[in-house]
């Protein structure tokens, strides 16, 4: 069994997207032998018999089933710590990898990087592939450009045993805080290679809208702020950078989001708190956006997509 790398999985009642993505991961793998690791979240449904089925075919599968819901964050930090490989490959249970691995198996050992981060070259901007140790980069750059994404980023094991997930347990985003923890108190060597890997088996689903006031502007803002090794004045050019490169809340995402009944009058006043490290609009033209009426916002963003196929 391949002792440079794993897979390690984290699932919650998505059997039809785990099924489709280790129908497509094993014929991958296989010839590397690399273990599969699933902590499985305390599935309601047959995310047990999808595993044990996959298993018969590749048996380097290590399933793991919680006894409750011990939620998302810890999930990925359990997942990651069952590995005993060098890295961990921590991956979407709805996305997959679609090419051969064996290029990430060779720069893996050429390079020994704390972090393997696989980003698109669309959202991290005119960057070359290399190795980073510059912490401002990886905070301005990369954090905002897609480290977030789990299946981006292949930890290794000192970096596992090192990082502080418990601190960002409840933020939606502790693997990133665990990240930029690490490369705030440590210094960090980040080895960045485009994506020509792993893929999304939804691509256009955005799984958070319903919570992106929960998830985005509340869990993003205190993971940010909780961070040792950054200044005041670093974390506050994070937010202005995040909203620059990703869009993250500027006006189109919360029109988009109230036209979906997730950015009302009162979220707006929960969280302006947040909102505002990002959005520079006024609190008028925010207000107006919470109260918009919601068809034609709808009707919009319906355009806006078709606009968009063209």
């Amino acid at each position: 069994m391949n002792d440079i790398l794993s897979i390690c999985i984290p699932t919650y009642n998505r059997r039809d997207q785990l099924k489709e993505n280790l129908e497509n991961l094993i014929p991958i793998i296989s010839k590397y032998e690399i273990p599969v690791i699933i902590s499985d979240n305390c599935s309601t449904d047959d995310t047990k018999d999808v595993v044990l089925k996959a298993r018969g075919k590749y048996p380097y599968i290590v399933y793991s089933c919680n006894e409750e819901n011990i939620g998302m964050d810890r999930n990925f930090d359990k997942v990651l710590k069952l590995a005993q490989t060098e890295y961990a490959w921590l991956l979407g249970d709805d996305d997959t990898i679609r090419k051969d691995v064996y290029p990430i198996l060779e720069k893996l050992q050429k390079e020994k990087p704390d972090l393997l981060f696989l980003g698109d070259p669309k959202v991290v901007g005119d960057i070359k592939e290399g190795i980073y140790e510059d912490k401002e980069i990886i905070l301005y750059k990369f954090a905002t450009g897609g480290l977030s994404w789990i299946s981006a980023d292949i930890f290794s094991r000192n970096m596992i045993e090192k990082s502080e997930f418990e601190r960002y347990h409840g933020t939606g985003f502790a693997h990133l805080g665990a990240i930029l923890d690490y490369a705030g108190l440590h210094g960090m060597r980040l080895c960045y290679l485009k994506n020509d890997y792993v893929e999304m088996l939804r691509p256009g689903f955005v799984a958070y809208i319903s919570h992106i006031m929960e998830i985005y502007a509340r869990g993003w803002s205190e993971l940010v702020f909780r961070l040792p090794g950054f200044t005041y004045e670093e974390k506050l050019k994070h937010f202005r950078k995040r909203t620059e490169i990703s869009g993250m809340l500027n006006n189109k995402v919360l029109l988009s989001a109230h036209s979906q009944g997730a950015f009302t009058c009162k979220d707006l006043k929960e969280n302006y708190q947040y909102i505002k490290l990002y959005n520079r609009s006024p609190y008028w033209v925010l207000l107006l956006i919470s109260v918009f009426p919601k068809k034609i916002g709808l009707l919009l963003r319906k355009l806006y997509k078709q606009k968009k196929q063209l």
